[in-house]
């Protein structure tokens, strides 16, 4: 069976890890396998793609919506008879949908899977995302990976039923694991990890917020790393210097620091006490996926299907990420907690994500709706 992945770029969001991950995982059982995307040069995940000799397909999107992209795409599918093509995320499954429209008076098209990675927000959905979701229809199949977005989806659209499933994301548990055989102590001050693209959904203003909150209590503050990149739209890059000038106002420069994008996240995870990830929403968020596989306690807001990965008081605590005195009353609940207790939550973090997160399982389940769609 010949499979087409399609993605935006190989830069270092958990969707681009995600779909890397299956593309490798689905190549070792076999599979020939490639790649397409749009953005080369956002390439901080490629040398994994190239250490497996898998092949590349790079083209250019030189506008914000580019037909050049779609007819590309639809030359590349035609040319090497691929038997599935599958997209994750938004506009990658919207090039794709388009592709297929191209492709309809073909002798042999492709089965199509398309990929959500996004929640819905309350409300009406934009256009656009409206437009994306109608293009489904030209999708033979879909997948999401929370259960949250799942049943949004059906209800809003309810003929996508009978053709829509969870498939969780995979962690590779030979890359993410706790350190075996000793008795960890919280740091103090308490090391704090979070991990995801600086944009507001993600709720660093809060995060920084509830730091302060603790400073003004008892003066003894968690230190945050933040790791990853500055989105790099007008909005982004503005959204990060309101940040740093809040945590400079707040007198916080010494709790807070700005890591970057780093390909070293397995150790990062293994030297730090907790994972504190507060976003708005999410689908189902690698950072939260990887710091369980770790060992890891988790410090998350109380959304989708954060619950399942953290269980209050068994892995982690939960908390409204609208308020920040919550999240502060939750760093400062799990400041206190008995060695005993944290290392009962690190050793159900790992069993949680052995259980739910195997790289195996989440392989298996794409390769079980490839082989549904070529009956």
């Amino acid at each position: 069976m010949k499979i087409l992945l399609i993605i935006d770029s190989f830069g270092s969001g958990g969707a681009q890890r995600q779909i890397i991950n299956l593309g490798i995982g689905l190549k070792k059982r076999g599979y020939s396998v490639s790649f397409f995307n749009y953005h080369p040069d956002h390439n901080h995940l490629r040398y994994l793609i190239e250490d497996e000799n898998i092949r590349i397909f790079d083209t250019y999107k030189k506008r914000r919506l580019s037909l050049s992209v779609v007819f590309e795409l639809r030359n590349i599918i035609k040319t090497h008879s691929f038997d599935i093509c599958l997209s994750y995320l938004d506009v990658p499954s919207m090039y794709l949908e388009f592709a297929k429209i191209l492709l309809l008076f073909q002798k042999k098209i492709p089965k199509m899977v398309v990929s959500e990675r996004f929640m819905y927000l309350p409300g009406k959905l934009p256009k656009i995302k409206l437009i994306q979701q109608y293009l489904h229809v030209f999708a033979d199949y879909i997948t999401v990976n929370s259960e949250h977005q799942k049943n949004r989806m059906i209800n809003r659209f309810p003929w996508m039923k009978g053709k829509i499933e969870t498939i969780y994301n995979g962690v590779d548990l030979n890359t993410f694991y706790p350190l075996n055989g000793t008795i960890k102590k919280l740091s103090t001050p308490l090391r704090l990890i979070a991990i995801g693209t600086i944009v507001e959904k993600k709720n660093v203003r809060n995060t920084i917020l509830a730091l302060a909150k603790i400073k003004n209590v008892n003066g003894c503050v968690p230190i945050v790393r933040w790791v990853g990149k500055v989105d790099d739209s007008v909005e982004g890059k503005k959204y990060f210097s309101e940040m740093k000038c809040l945590i400079s106002k707040l007198e916080l420069d010494c709790n807070w620091i700005w890591e970057g994008e780093n390909k070293c996240i397995s150790t990062l995870l293994r030297n730090h006490d907790l994972l504190i990830h507060p976003a708005f929403h999410e689908g189902l968020p690698n950072a939260i996926c990887e710091a369980i596989a770790s060992g890891l306690p988790v410090l998350a807001s109380n959304v989708c299907d954060h619950p399942v990965l953290v269980v209050n008081g068994k892995n982690g605590l939960l908390f409204d990420p609208n308020s920040p005195v919550d999240i502060a009353d939750k760093i400062e609940l799990i400041c206190n907690i008995s060695v005993d207790k944290y290392n009962s939550m690190s050793v159900f973090s790992r069993k949680n994500a052995s259980v739910l997160l195997s790289p195996s399982k989440y392989i298996s389940r794409y390769e079980s709706v490839f082989k549904k769609l070529d009956s």
